[in-house]
């Protein structure tokens, strides 16, 4: 990805479980209906910053669901940033739930 993808990136902090790895990291964007957009989850490990990338469509509602495995971060990562790269229309997160952990953002 190019530095000035990232440099007009959308980020929003989340937390997580250090320890609980089952089930989904579920995110939920709202945009404008059928765009394309991708991004990633990102969070520092060892020192180092690490990706999870994604990409989806909005469907016709607007409505785009990215589900990640909470298996692909490592334990001990706390915290993180989902962020928005690319995006056809309009894109923003409404909420994500990484297992018990439950965000709304208004």
């Amino acid at each position: 990805m190019g530095a000035e993808e990232e440099d007009t990136a959308i980020l929003y902090p989340f937390t997580i479980s250090g320890n609980d790895r089952n089930g989904n990291f579920t995110i939920n964007f709202k945009g404008t209906p059928n765009s394309t957009n991708n991004g990633c989850i990102g969070y520092s490990y060892n020192g180092d910053w690490e990706k999870i990338e994604w990409e989806g469509s909005c469907d016709g509602n607007g409505n785009l669901v990215v589900e990640v495995p909470m298996s692909k971060i490592p334990a001990g990562v706390t915290s993180g940033e989902i962020q928005i790269w690319a995006h056809s229309g309009d894109l923003k997160m409404t909420d994500y739930k990484a297992l018990e952990h439950h965000h709304h953002h208004h």
